[in-house]
């Protein structure tokens, strides 16, 4: 019975001894998984990816907006011409420079989705295809070094019903109208021009 007890002393002692420190190297299923380090590279690299996702595009020094990809709406555009289906609604002085060369910054709006019979104030800029002038400021909107940019208000006279009627401001009668009047009296005067006023009649 004693030699029992001491035997089964020293087999707990060995399996002690066994379980404390392992035979052999870590079988590979048994070794954590290692995990990847970030690179600071990499994650730097992503960020100017989705940086260069939104950022303007940069040309001759100076910095532009797709305009395809805005809503209808007021935008400000630098040293660019305007697009068509756009009007200027302010021109807001020098926006940049690059050496001997100067910009022009504009404030413009989508006409292209207004409806027959709109009216916007337009500061330089001439009624586009299917528009007419029918105010002409007396004084400037904006002038820019040796530059005056003339005030008008313009109409869309697109899409009007035939026999609709309409007071135009300078500039010709359109195709599909005529003049039915002619103002005894310029509409307008500014500087040394004075514009003429006529009654416009849509025919066809």
């Amino acid at each position: 019975m004693r030699i029992s007890m001491a035997a089964a002393v020293v087999a707990a002692m060995l399996g002690a001894a066994c379980s404390d420190q392992p035979s052999g190297p870590l079988s590979p299923t048994s070794q954590p998984a290692a995990t990847p380090a970030t690179s600071s590279a990499t994650t730097e690299a992503q960020e100017a990816a989705a940086d260069t996702a939104v950022a303007p595009t940069s040309l001759d020094a100076r910095t532009t907006t797709s305009v395809t990809a805005l809503a209808a709406g007021d935008m400000k555009i630098c040293g660019v011409s305007v697009p068509a289906g756009w009007i200027t609604i302010s021109v807001d002085g020098i926006c940049g420079s690059s050496g001997m060369t100067s910009y022009i910054g504009r404030t413009i709006r989508s006409v292209s989705g207004m409806a027959p019979g709109a009216s916007v104030a337009t500061c330089g800029d001439m009624p586009p295809e299917g528009w007419v002038t029918t105010t002409i400021a007396t004084s400037y909107c904006r002038t820019v070094g040796t530059t005056s940019y003339i005030k008008r208000t313009i109409r869309r006279i697109d899409g009007l019903a035939m026999g609709a009627t309409i007071k135009i401001c300078g500039g010709g009668v359109p195709g599909g109208w005529l003049a039915t009047a002619v103002d005894a009296q310029p509409c307008a005067k500014l500087a040394n021009a004075s514009y003429v006023g006529r009654t416009i009649r849509r025919v066809s």
